[in-house]
């Protein structure tokens, strides 16, 4: 691959079958039916760096398809779980433990943006600037 892995490989016609196969089945062995192609031929694809490294890059690109579509249903779950906490039909259980998850969600969020800004005081650090972002400059 070239720089940054960022541009495409260019892959034989049988390297792209295996590739799809590989990201759609549960194992080489399936992968190997699904694609029309022997184990033995996906294994040596799988020790060719250029086949690797655009197999990593289609399953990133895969999962950020999917992280996509799932930050795309967050607002429907908090809603629905709003609902369930407000609905006074609802047992006592019931809306303790949506409550329980919206706060948990909140905590994670709060987490995660701590945990950011952790990492980006730790790299001020490591590059000499600490005391800028630290607030002293």
């Amino acid at each position: 691959m070239s720089e940054n892995d960022t541009q495409k490989a260019v892959l034989s016609p049988g390297e792209d079958k295996a590739l799809l196969s590989l990201l759609q089945a549960g194992s080489i062995r399936e992968a190997s039916k699904q694609a029309g192609i022997s184990e033995a031929q996906i294994y040596r694809y799988l020790k060719e760096k250029e086949f690797i490294a655009a197999y990593r890059q289609a399953r990133r690109e895969s999962l950020e398809v999917a992280i996509r579509k799932l930050e795309g249903l967050t607002g429907e779950a908090i809603d629905t779980l709003r609902k369930i906490m407000n609905n006074t039909g609802n047992t006592a259980s019931q809306r303790a433990g949506a409550a329980k998850t919206i706060l948990e969600f909140a905590f994670k969020i709060q987490d995660q943006d701590l945990l950011q800004r952790f990492e980006a005081l730790e790299e001020s650090l490591k590059n000499g600037n600490g005391a800028k972002t630290a607030g002293n400059g």
